[in-house]
């Protein structure tokens, strides 16, 4: 399994494919649109596949339940690797250390654990998987600074929303994390599809909803890493607007 620093390549939010189409239009285009001007996001032939995003309502059909959201404005890019719903906000290359940063985006996260605090893909020992869990240990957290929780509705789940940096102090490496500081956050051990193993690095920002979902803890995470053309403030606003739109449909 390959490391990655939080913004996770391969994300897992429900893994059974839904390609529903009838015909096979560009990859790089919304495949259908409904009466009520929903475009269907439901064509992938080969993975991986990207495309643009106009302003407007789409509807993720890649997993099950299916996930309906509204982007805002122009710049936003969908990408399906197997694995989870990404939503890229900006597709600019990282300056360096390519391995532990991605784009700025809206990745969800299924099943989250708590990383192994000795950086290994494994779950910490005697922490709990609930959604008040995994709160209370980021509360505590060496080496994070984290913001005070707040109660948050997200797509009909409830949860809480929280934000995550590392503290400037922390000096701790691990194996992977290219001699810079490094906190083991997250773990999903599912294979093939949808498995990661995250930690956070400097000049990373987490916005976390921790939502308790109808079939286990699912993450929301707006992320914001360096080297992307958004400022952070216009991403947290427009991410968070396409946070606020998400519609989870019920588990078939």
């Amino acid at each position: 399994m390959k490391h990655v620093m939080h913004a996770l390549l391969a994300m897992a939010l429900f893994v059974s494919v839904a390609c529903t189409s009838t015909e096979d239009p560009p990859v790089d285009t919304p495949s259908s649109t409904t009466a009520t001007d929903v475009r269907i996001l439901d064509d992938c032939p080969e993975l991986p596949c990207e495309g643009p995003l106009e302003p407007g309502a789409y509807r993720w059909t890649f997993s099950d339940p299916t996930i309906d959201f509204t982007i805002p404005s122009p710049g936003w890019s969908w990408q399906y690797g197997g694995g989870g719903f990404e939503l890229i906000a900006d597709g600019t290359p990282p300056p360096k250390h390519k391995g532990l940063y991605i784009a700025d985006g809206i990745y969800l996260l299924h099943d989250p654990t708590v990383a192994s605090r000795d950086c290994e893909e494994s779950s910490e020992p005697g922490v709990g998987h609930s959604v008040g869990d995994l709160v209370a240990w980021l509360e505590t957290a060496p080496g994070l600074v984290v913001s005070e929780p707040t109660p948050v509705t997200v797509g009909g789940f409830e949860g809480t929303q929280l934000d995550i940096e590392i503290d400037p102090e922390w000096k701790r490496t691990c194996s992977f994390s290219e001699d810079l500081p490094a906190v083991p956050l997250l773990f999903n051990g599912s294979a093939p599809l949808g498995g990661y193993h995250s930690a956070l690095v400097p000049k990373q920002s987490l916005r976390w909803f921790i939502l308790d979902a109808e079939d286990g803890v699912v993450i929301v995470n707006l992320e914001d890493d360096p080297g992307g053309n958004l400022p952070h403030d216009e991403l947290l606003r427009t991410g968070g607007e396409i946070v606020d739109s998400l519609v989870f449909s019920s588990p078939s």
